[in-house]
């Protein structure tokens, strides 16, 4: 599968999170964004990934945080309207 997605150069996302809680702790959070998303074979970093979250639903937003700290193009979204536009828009970065 890797192989076709890498032919269709497919490199925006976007993860709908609105019936799933981020229940991993803050160091979880961390490791996923500087070691897991650093290391892990077939991640492409210049990804754009717009995670869509309920809007009463803050658990998402520390791993939005380390993500961009780490220089991945990831950004939080309440709104699956503004998410789309994150995606299709020509730069992903703000």
């Amino acid at each position: 599968m890797e192989g076709d997605r890498r032919h269709l150069r497919i490199r925006r996302y976007l993860v709908d999170v609105t019936k799933a809680r981020n229940t991993d702790s803050p160091s979880d959070n961390y490791a996923f964004a500087y070691a897991d998303m650093q290391t892990a074979e077939g991640i492409d970093r210049a990804a754009r990934v717009a995670i869509l979250a309920d809007p009463a639903d803050d658990s998402h937003n520390f791993v939005e945080t380390v993500c961009r700290n780490a220089g991945l193009i990831v950004r939080k979204f309440t709104d699956r309207t503004q998410a789309r536009r994150f995606l299709t828009r020509e730069t992903g970065v703000e």
